[in-house]
C-alpha cells in the first residue's frame, strides 16, 4: 500500500493463504488478475515460510519466540492488516495449519498493532495472544457480513461460519476488553442491499457490541468471479440474475475491468446505509479513538481528511462520524 489505507487502517498486511475454503459465492479473490489457480474454494495454497520471513524483516529468530521481546513500535503505519482479497487467515485450512497464530506470536514479540479481518469464529482461539498485542500496541478484529441471514449466507458462504456465530465472536471478544466492529461488504444486489436486510445487519451488530460499520457494495469482475456468482445466483434467485448481469455490465472495449456497478447504484445505497447508521448512532469508519497511537500525526491527518469526505458524501450526520481523540487522550498502550 502507498498510503494508508484509511478503511483498514494499515500500510501492510498479509496473505497468509491464496484460495480459501470459506468458498464466498462473491468472492473477488476468484478475478483472474489475482493469478490464484486451481479450484479458488478448494485448491488451498499455504504459505508454509511466512511465519519465518515475517521474523526475519523484523529481526526475530524463531528461536526466541516464546519471549517477549522489547517494543520496537513506531507509531507509524497504523496496523498490520492479517485478512486479505485472496484468503481468510482463518478459514478452515488454519486449524490444521496454524499460520494465523504462528504470526500474531510474532507481532506480540515485537509489540506492533494488528488488525485481523475474517469471517471466522477460529479468532477466538488466538484471543490471549490479541489481547497481549492489545495491552502492548493495540488490537482489533473485524467481521465481515453480507447480511445476518443465517441461512441465505449459508448458500452464498457456505464454509463461513454462520454470521450469528461471527456475531457471538464479537461478542466475546469485546467482553474481553478487545475492539472491534463490522464490515458489512459487500452488500448483495437486490439482495441483501435492501434497507430491511442493512438495517437488521447494523442493528445485530449494535446487539453485539460493534464499535463501527464499515460498509460497500458489491464489485464484479468478468471471467471466473462473475461466473461463478451467476451460476450460484441462478440456483438461489434466478429472478434476480438479468437485474445483476445489467448492473454489471463490464467495462467497455479496452479499459480495465474494476466490476463496478454504475456510481449512481453505489451512492444510493451508500445514502441508504448512511441513514440506517444515523438511527443506530454507529460511526462508518473506524474511530479515531482506537488507533490513534498507531499513526503518524501526518497520517492521522490524512486519514481525518478522507473520513471528513466519506461522511459528507454519505450525508453522516456528527453523531456517526469517526471519533476524534483530543490531544494526548488517544488510547495509550
Amino acid at each position: 500500500m502507498r498510503g494508508i489505507d484509511a478503511w483498514f487502517i494499515s500500510k501492510a498486511g498479509m496473505n497468509l493463504y491464496r484460495g480459501c475454503g470459506h468458498g464466498c459465492a462473491y468472492c473477488d479473490g476468484r478475478a483472474e488478475k489475482y493469478q490464484v489457480s486451481g479450484d479458488f474454494s478448494r485448491d488451498i495454497q499455504v504459505k508454509m515460510n511466512a511465519p519465518e520471513l515475517l521474523a526475519e524483516e523484523l529481526g526475530v529468530s524463531p528461536a526466541d519466540q516464546p519471549e517477549l521481546l522489547p517494543s520496537v513500535a513506531t507509531h507509524a503505519g497504523g496496523f498490520l492488516l492479517l485478512g486479505g482479497g485472496v484468503g481468510d487467515s482463518y478459514q478452515p485450512a488454519e486449524i490444521r495449519y496454524g499460520m494465523a497464530r504462528k504470526v500474531l506470536h510474532l507481532l506480540a514479540q515485537r509489540a506492533l498493532p494488528v488488525h485481523v479481518l475474517t469471517k471466522s469464529a477460529l479468532v477466538l482461539r488466538d484471543a490471549d495472544v490479541l489481547a497481549e498485542i492489545d495491552a502492548a500496541a493495540g488490537a482489533l478484529v473485524s467481521f465481515s457480513l453480507s447480511s445476518v441471514d443465517d441461512a441465505l449466507c449459508g448458500v452464498l458462504e457456505p464454509g463461513a461460519a454462520c454470521p450469528a456465530r461471527r456475531l457471538g465472536a464479537l461478542t466475546a471478544l469485546r467482553s474481553s476488553g478487545i475492539h472491534g466492529g463490522v464490515f458489512l461488504m459487500p452488500v448483495i444486489p437486490f439482495l441483501t442491499d435492501t434497507e430491511e436486510c442493512m438495517a437488521a445487519s447494523v442493528r445485530a451488530a449494535k446487539e453485539a457490541g460493534a464499535e463501527y460499520v464499515l460498509f460497500g457494495g458489491m464489485t464484479l469482475k468478468g471471467g471466473r468471479q462473475s461466473e461463478h456468482f451467476l451460476s450460484v445466483m441462478h440456483d438461489v434467485r434466478p429472478d434476480l440474475v438479468a437485474g445483476i448481469e445489467q448492473l454489471y455490465p463490464g467495462p467497455p472495449t479496452g479499459a480495465p475491468d474494476w466490476g463496478n456497478a454504475p456510481a449512481a447504484y453505489y451512492r444510493s445505497i451508500e445514502k441508504r446505509f448512511a441513514a440506517i447508521a444515523c438511527t443506530y448512532r454507529m460511526p462508518c469508519r473506524i474511530p479515531e479513538t482506537l488507533y490513534g497511537r498507531t499513526v503518524t500525526i501526518g497520517e492521522r491527518s490524512e486519514l481525518r481528511r478522507e473520513h471528513a469526505a466519506a461522511s459528507r458524501r454519505m450525508g453522516l450526520s456528527a453523531a456517526v462520524q469517526p471519533d476524534r481523540a483530543p490531544p494526548g487522550q488517544e488510547r495509550s498502550w
